[in-house]
């Protein structure tokens, strides 16, 4: 039986593997935004560099100022998208932590629980003895 003192309970099967689950979905998608954001800036930058190819050929001043333009737009939107992923990630690694921390917590109350229970018999189990199958003459001081 799972002591029950000041309302702790034995961690279930149910809720480590729900635990283990939603650890595992953000870090799936985690995973894949970050492919995601990869593939999209490997993607903006073959265009940049179609672009600057362009105006390589083509020697158009006009061309050369909206490739220029294009280019610091995407670079800025790049950095943008960026910031954002790091933030993202940090804030997964935050609930990661506090995830891990409260599973610790919990697995240290049950752990004191258990130890302050077994103490609490075998005191009293000891005393029990003590008092009633020894003789009442080692009692006396």
């Amino acid at each position: 039986m799972a002591p029950t003192w000041l309302g702790c309970k034995q961690i279930s099967k149910d809720k480590l593997c729900s635990q283990l689950y939603r650890f595992v979905v953000v870090v799936v998608v985690v995973v894949v935004v970050v492919v995601v954001v990869v593939v999209v800036v490997v993607v903006v930058e073959i265009v940049v560099v179609v672009l600057l190819v362009v105006v390589v050929v083509s020697k158009v001043i006009i061309v050369v100022i909206v490739v220029v333009v294009v280019s610091v737009v995407v670079a800025l939107v790049v950095i943008a998208v960026e910031v954002v992923i790091v933030i993202l990630l940090l804030v997964v690694v935050v609930v990661v932590l506090v995830e891990v921390a409260a599973v610790v917590v919990v697995v240290v109350v049950v752990v004191v629980v258990v130890v302050v229970q077994t103490n609490y018999y075998y005191w009293y189990s000891y005393y029990f003895f003590f008092v009633f199958f020894t003789p009442k003459e080692t009692h006396r001081t």
